[in-house]
């Protein structure tokens, strides 16, 4: 019953035996005397075979359970919508008042989150071609990203919320202070399935 070459093949378990002496295993007839031989034959070959794909599935259930119990929080800022930022000139990267004020939001926020639960809090720095928060600045507990995110927007890291900080109305949207939709001068309008939009929606 043992090959030269050890080959992975299915095993299936069979209910309708042809009699008490024996057995059907693979469509080949084997009395229970040459059970035990078989067995021995090819447990060298099986063992391996079984040992590699265990393995395989035990690191696969050790790092869902783990990304699962992991509570990481995203936030994606911007500038536009800070308490206190009412004004184009504002809104430059540079500007230290803005700067000072949306970090102090999201430093707040860090700190909500982890007297939350939160295991890990990761932060983008979303405004104006990433360049306007500092790693100098930002609370020392959390994760800084800078630079473009991509259309993926890292949510493939199964994050447990999405939260958004500083960031503004959709364009034409009511009350909004400097509303707009990823351009002032080049977006009016967007819609998703038929519905109107903004950078919230479009994100997450």
């Amino acid at each position: 019953m043992r090959s030269a070459h050890a080959q992975t093949v299915p095993v299936e378990c069979l209910d309708d035996f042809s009699g008490q002496d024996g057995l059907e295993l693979l469509g080949i007839r084997i009395l229970m005397p040459e059970v035990a031989n078989f067995i021995i034959q090819c447990m060298p070959e099986l063992i391996p075979y079984f040992a590699v794909r265990l393995t395989i599935l035990l690191i696969l259930c050790l790092a869902s359970a783990w990304a699962q119990g992991k509570k990481t929080i995203f936030i994606i800022t911007d500038a536009e919508g800070v308490a206190g930022v009412c004004r184009q000139d504002q809104t430059d990267p540079k500007d230290s008042e803005m700067r000072q004020l949306l970090t102090g939001e999201i430093n707040a926020a860090v700190d909500g989150f982890l007297s939350g639960g939160a295991d890990e809090v990761v932060v983008w720095d979303g405004h104006d071609g990433s360049q306007t928060l500092s790693a100098l600045t930002i609370h020392p507990k959390a994760k800084l990203l800078m630079g473009a995110m991509g259309p993926g927007m890292t949510m493939e890291r199964g994050y447990a919320a999405v939260a958004f900080i500083g960031q503004h109305g959709r364009a034409n949207s009511r009350g909004g202070v400097m509303a707009h939709s990823y351009s002032s001068l080049g977006i009016q309008k967007m819609l998703m399935n038929g519905k109107p939009v903004g950078e919230i929606e479009t994100r997450t």
